[in-house]
């Protein structure tokens, strides 16, 4: 179980979009914050983990891990320096694609469909299914 301290802190983290935003919030070192998160993470055997792309690129940025996007969702900070792309000499990861996913049984609206056929003509990264 969370004590006080590291809930407050957790929830400023989320509240705030970055560890250093949490940080200033609370007043407090970023570490402190950092170590906190991490210490909750080991000790209940999680891990945090979320498929928005804007919050794996805001988890990149708070210097908290690595993510693995496409360059277009992480352009202008490419552009500025404030991340690098590091190539991958895996064949697996080298040859992966990005897919537009529903929910099975869901037929797509007529404008989906006419998006991801765009899609699919203009970009090689993208494969609707």
């Amino acid at each position: 179980m969370m004590n006080d301290r590291a809930l407050r802190y957790f929830l400023a983290v989320v509240r705030a979009g970055s560890i250093r935003a949490a940080a200033e919030a609370l007043n407090v070192a970023a570490s402190a914050v950092s170590r906190q998160v991490a210490d909750q993470d080991f000790r209940l055997n999680v891990r945090l983990e979320t498929g928005s792309i804007e919050l794996q690129r805001r988890f990149v940025q708070a210097r908290m891990g690595v993510a693995y996007l496409p360059a277009f969702a992480a352009a202008v900070e490419l552009k500025a320096k404030q991340v690098v792309a590091v190539p991958l000499a895996d064949a697996l990861l080298s040859q992966a694609t990005t897919h537009l996913l529903v929910r099975a049984g869901r037929r797509l609206p007529e404008a989906v469909e006419r998006i991801a056929s765009r899609l699919a003509e203009g970009l090689s990264a993208f494969h609707a299914v």
